[in-house]
């Protein structure tokens, strides 16, 4: 094993780090693990779990041999140093592995001079601890650099495992309320075949239909919230554990400094912070409160973009807002469900564009009797044969997506039969620093407060 006087540990620690955020789960532990066997110059690295709670064996996830990845294989616990890391050993370090552990068959046949491993412990449904491993056939020189740095990207590795758990249990609430959309949708076809019988059963189920489609609509904004949550919590998530592992990596080192735990408390209570605000914004964004109430539009739009910020950075789009800070008496939830509608929209063309310049602009001027708002982008604009079915009930451009169509005709209802208003769409041509953009435009028009 290389003990590496010559780089600095930051660096090294950050080569080993340098993944691509976009990866996530057993994709991001197999950049983790070859990179920890490049930079390190072991010849095998892996990260296991044990089977069960008798801890009798271990499963492989990832393993490194050499130059490349090798399959995952089952391994035998008892009488290895595996053992000693996974009942109570912090870090197990040794370097005569054919003389401490004679009776472990797969370490003798592989010639193993030298083992490090530590525990991974994580939030998963099980509870169990994994195990991340190097292995050599050469001894080390510096135990205490193995050891800091194997407890350090140990604790990298329990953070992203716990992450993937996460956002893969948020994943399957939303299968499970998908399901439960799906079992509705076939109830209510059931009753659609009786609807002939009766006028007035025809009106009430058709009613019952239009909750269902309004509740899709509403399950659609959930997944899209949850996506955005996952996407907004992963930054302060990955912070909060880079802050705190580096105070105790620092610790153990004896260069911490008073000032650097005040500088590292203030980031991780400004993550913190940011994590709060939005659960707040996406519980607030669900409340059922059906009454009207009185409220700023400049304000409804600062709480839409709060929860479609992370698709508007994703994306590299520019926002421009001209808006008047107008009163309204309405269902602010609900409008700021049709403003998503379209914002969403308007991001998932721009997102299909290879274009320098993705603009979202959006104004909002008052006339004698309404409160104009217009929402509109330089994607090119909508189809000429589609632009008349925008708002029809499940009309979508994302067949490859699995897009449902209900947003714009959720959208239509809510201004048309909620709010008096109206909502149209159009093509448009604009121009925005000297240049010449086209793009679709949403008109909407409320009646202004009192009138």
């Amino acid at each position: 094993m290389k003990q590496d006087n010559e780089r600095d540990i930051i660096q090294i620690l950050s080569a080993i780090l340098d993944i691509d955020q976009n990866l996530t789960g057993i994709d991001y532990l197999k950049e983790f693990i070859k990179n920890i066997a490049i930079n390190l110059d072991v010849k095998y690295a892996l990260i296991g779990h044990p089977i069960d709670a008798q801890l009798t064996q271990i499963q492989t996830d990832v393993v490194w041999a050499g130059d490349d990845y090798v399959d995952n294989f089952m391994y035998q616990l008892k009488d290895t140093p595996c053992e000693l890391v996974l009942t109570g050993d912090r870090v197990c370090i040794h370097d005569n592995v054919l003389v401490d552990f004679p009776d472990d068959k797969l370490l003798q046949d592989m010639g193993i001079e030298a083992y490090v491993g530590a525990p991974v412990i994580a939030k998963t449904a099980s509870g169990v601890s994994s195990i991340l491993v190097l292995l050599d056939i050469k001894p080390m020189e510096n135990k205490n650099f193995f050891t800091s740095i194997t407890d350090f990207l140990a604790l990298r590795a329990s953070a992203e495992i716990t992450q993937n758990y996460i956002e893969q249990n948020l994943l399957e609430q939303v299968s499970a309320r998908t399901k439960e959309l799906e079992k509705a949708k076939e109830e209510i076809e059931l009753l659609n075949v009786n609807l002939e019988k009766r006028v007035h059963e025809e009106i009430e189920k058709n009613n019952e239909k239009q909750l269902i489609i309004a509740e899709q609509s509403k399950m659609a904004s959930m997944g899209e919230m949850i996506e955005n949550i996952a996407h907004q919590w992963r930054q302060p998530l990955s912070i909060i554990s880079t802050v705190s592992t580096g105070v105790k990596f620092k610790n153990e080192m004896k260069v911490l400094q008073p000032d650097d735990i005040e500088s590292s408390m203030d980031t991780i209570y400004s993550s913190v912070q940011h994590l709060s605000q939005t659960i707040d914004d996406f519980r607030n964004f669900f409340k059922k409160d059906k009454k009207k109430c009185l409220f700023f539009l400049k304000d409804t739009f600062e709480k839409t973009f709060a929860l479609v910020d992370s698709q508007i950075k994703s994306a590299d789009l520019e926002v421009i807002k001209n808006i008047e800070n107008v009163s309204l008496l309405e269902l602010e939830q609900e409008l700021i469900q049709v403003f998503m509608n379209i914002i969403h929209n308007s991001v998932d063309e721009l997102v299909k564009k290879e274009q320098g310049v993705k603009l979202i602009m959006i104004d909002a001027i008052v006339t004698d009797d309404n409160v104009e708002i217009y929402i509109k982008d330089n994607a090119g604009g909508i189809q000429k044969d589609m632009i008349n079915e925008v708002f029809d009930s499940h009309f979508t451009t994302k067949q490859d997506s699995n897009g449902t169509g209900i947003g714009l005709y959720m959208s239509k209802m809510i201004i048309e039969e909620h709010m008096h208003g109206t909502i149209e769409a159009s093509n448009v041509e604009f121009v925005y620093d000297d240049n010449a953009y086209v793009g679709a435009e949403f008109k909407i028009c409320l009646p202004q407060l009192g009138k």
